[in-house]
């Protein structure tokens, strides 16, 4: 299957509800759901699927590009976020399209690489915001 040509005009800005569902950008599908229970076999590296905590829950989500001088936060500190793209096997021509999801302008995750330690469920139990991501294309 080959993979469809980007567009150099990078992507749209899109606003995620919680529930809800958006396709943003060259093939990515993001989904946010409320979620009760355990949380802890979620993996907060390379996972198409992980949790953050209930908090985010009250207001929605923006899903946009990887701009250059992106950060995620990391238990340690903070990370660029292109370097944890190049470590997680994405190709350079993706990067820049590559969805991030931001709560109020802070990066919450890098869909299907690495969700921010600041974003972490507390309660491994509890509520939480499910994120799930989908590549339809390529």
């Amino acid at each position: 299957r080959s993979v469809p040509a980007l567009e150099l005009g990078g992507v749209a800005t899109e606003k995620l509800e919680v529930p809800g569902v958006v396709e943003f950008g060259h093939g990515h599908r993001i989904e946010a759901a409320i979620a009760e229970g355990e949380t802890s076999r979620l993996r907060p590296v390379g996972s198409s699927a992980t949790a953050v905590d209930a908090a985010f829950s009250e207001a929605n989500f923006v899903v946009r590009g990887v701009d250059p001088g992106d950060r995620i936060d990391l238990t340690t500190g903070k990370k660029r976020v292109r370097d944890a793209l190049a470590e997680a096997g994405v190709p350079v021509r993706h990067r820049s399209t590559w969805p991030v999801v931001t709560h109020r302008g802070k990066i919450v995750w890098v869909a299907g690489v690495r969700v921010a330690a600041s974003a972490r469920p507390e309660d491994a139990t509890g509520a939480t915001v499910s994120l799930r991501w989908e590549r339809t294309t390529g």
